[in-house]
């Protein structure tokens, strides 16, 4: 099913996931239960958009007064080095600038996995191709594209949920708009099996929930996702497989490249998520992994210190 039509919706969603802060760091700020299942039981947990900005606390370890969420949650998946992070094996120890580094030793930062060449200290991993510091993949896979490494002809990359082999030198090419990059067939890394990114806005309505789902837009069409699901407390009350292609018609002669998306809709009873403690929206595509917001903390139209 595809709609001819502005996919200027898509991008003011995923716009607006940038201006909406996820979380807050009250000391009062609710954990996941620990009755929800795996792998729910995983993931950062947000809060709805708020309404009602609270007065933040005078007292270390108070709670805010006052304020109120709305009854609009903004959702965004998890990205690939967030689901690495937190489904695949464990990362090496956290860089830190005031430590020395002998050639050979791993660290983690921002997610990523990498090695030291020589003797390092204070030097950033990532900073750029040619420093102290090389990705690395992890015990789980191929590790994700980085925009601040080079790769040689032959390296895999896992990019969007896919994952891509370099043809020749290259960097700071993204694999998915470059020549340079060759998509990987049947690969079994995981994560590479991920449906795209997108972005998930749930609303309460006085007499149910509205959940709408788009992908991010592409350049070149990519392959409908297969299903959505809505889980309460780790379990799932709701699915569908209607996926409806955006499309951004170009003006003849306009100089603008044609860009895709897919989006879903759906409505729900109140009673299917009034009882929920926290909600999470999943993403699948061909394979067995599905892509996670993170986990909202049902807090629809309640006051932020309750």
């Amino acid at each position: 099913m595809r709609h001819h039509r502005s996919s200027t919706l898509a991008r003011l969603l995923l716009a607006a996931a940038l201006l909406v802060p996820l979380g807050h760091a009250w000391a009062c700020s609710p954990l996941p239960s620990p009755g929800i299942p795996e792998p729910d039981n995983r993931l950062p947990v947000v809060f709805p958009v708020v309404a009602v900005p609270a007065t933040p606390p005078t007292v270390n370890g108070a709670c805010p007064s006052g304020g109120q969420y709305a009854n609009h949650a903004v959702l965004p998946s998890l990205s690939d080095e967030d689901y690495q992070r937190l489904f695949g094996a464990a990362l090496p120890p956290t860089w830190l600038a005031e430590r020395a580094y002998v050639a050979g030793e791993q660290v983690s930062f921002g997610a990523q996995a990498y090695r030291a060449r020589w003797w390092t200290q204070g030097e950033q991993p990532g900073l750029n191709n040619w420093g102290a510091w090389e990705a690395v993949s992890t015990g789980n896979g191929t590790a994700a594209w980085s925009a601040a490494r080079a790769y040689t002809a032959g390296e895999q990359a896992l990019y969007e949920g896919r994952t891509y082999r370099a043809r020749w030198w290259v960097s700071g090419e993204a694999p998915a708009a470059s020549s340079a990059w060759q998509e990987v067939q049947g690969t079994t890394a995981l994560g590479s099996d991920l449906p795209q990114l997108y972005l998930a806005n749930l609303y309460r309505q006085p007499d149910r929930y509205d959940l709408f789902l788009t992908t991010r837009t592409a350049t070149v069409q990519t392959p409908a996702p297969k299903r959505w699901e809505i889980r309460a407390d780790g379990v799932t009350v709701a699915s569908g497989t209607t996926f409806a292609q955006l499309l951004n018609h170009c003006l003849p002669g306009s100089n603008c490249t044609p860009d895709y998306s897919w989006s879903a809709v759906a409505q729900l009873s109140l009673s299917t998520l009034d009882g929920a403690r926290y909600i999470s929206v999943w993403l699948f595509g061909e394979g067995e992994h599905g892509r996670p917001t993170p986990l909202l903390y049902n807090a629809f139209g309640k006051s932020i210190n309750r």
